[in-house]
């Protein structure tokens, strides 16, 4: 089951005015932005990030959460290369609507700000740029420790940062940023096409204890399913019995028996 998804790039723009974040916007301004990606910005939450905790001479930041409301024109030829647009549910304006969800971390005094927004394009849902950039240990969404910045040079400089989701098929976990886009569909039922995926333990991703699909199976009979493993690329594939594995929910298939890992290296092939 595919879902269709897009980069809000207007995003960064909408999140640039920050401080002026409102619970919804009036139906004026509302108007006013109907060209726009992003028509909405509702803000869920805001408090004082880390308690106050101060950032060199930009001091105490704020953070905000909340959630983006978009829409989109089909007809648009911006938006000719989105796949499977024209299978996308439209409201009564014959639009295309999303939502993802947003965080924003803005100086609290905005006047000790360097007025700059510092955007990062998660992965997979997930917030890297402090470990990736400013040597911080761990990773983490919920950046609610101090260590989880690292050296925390973009607050120090008085950047706002700013984060959404935009990525419809990213594991949805505590804290992840998740784009909720509409599932593709024909009279209203959602289009089943095969899949195939590749699974290697081991690699740079680290060691798999399960196969995590990309998209939703329509069916977990394992009758619809094969898994098969091979050593090699070139090896012929062997193909798993439904006694070696199972489905733990549609998106998620385990080795059996419970706690079997996939073997490192290998290279497992799931049709589904």
């Amino acid at each position: 089951m595919k879902r269709i998804g897009w980069f809000g790039y207007s995003c960064a723009n909408a999140f640039a005015n920050c401080s002026s974040i409102s619970a919804s916007p009036t139906p004026s301004a509302a108007h006013e932005r109907d060209s726009r990606v992003i028509t909405e910005l509702h803000a869920l939450s805001e408090a004082a990030f880390l308690n106050g905790e101060p950032f060199g001479e930009c001091g105490a930041y704020v953070r905000i959460a909340g959630v983006a409301v978009g829409r989109i024109d089909p007809h648009d030829p911006a938006n000719r290369n989105i796949a499977w647009l024209d299978k996308a549910e439209r409201n009564s304006a014959g639009e295309i609507e999303y939502r993802t969800p947003f965080v924003v971390l803005r100086p609290m005094r905005p006047e000790r700000g360097n007025g700059c927004v510092l955007y990062e394009a998660t992965n997979r849902g997930k917030t890297l740029i402090f470990p990736y950039l400013f040597d911080a240990l761990t990773q983490s969404n919920t950046l609610d420790r101090l260590e989880h910045l690292g050296n925390a040079i973009p607050l120090r400089l008085g950047f706002t940062l700013a984060w959404c989701g935009w990525d419809a098929n990213a594991v949805r976990q505590p804290g992840t940023l998740v784009l909720d886009a509409p599932v593709a569909s024909a009279a209203g039922t959602p289009l089943v096409r095969p899949i195939r995926e590749e699974f290697v333990s081991g690699t740079r991703h680290g060691t798999l204890d399960h196969f995590h699909l990309s998209y939703d199976a329509a069916t977990l009979d394992p009758a619809h399913t094969t898994l098969s493993v091979r050593r090699h690329a070139w090896d012929a594939p062997r193909r798993l019995g439904s006694e070696a594995w199972r489905f733990v929910d549609a998106r998620r298939i385990v080795l059996l028996p419970e706690g079997r890992a996939p073997r490192a290296g290998c290279l497992y092939d799931v049709h589904y």
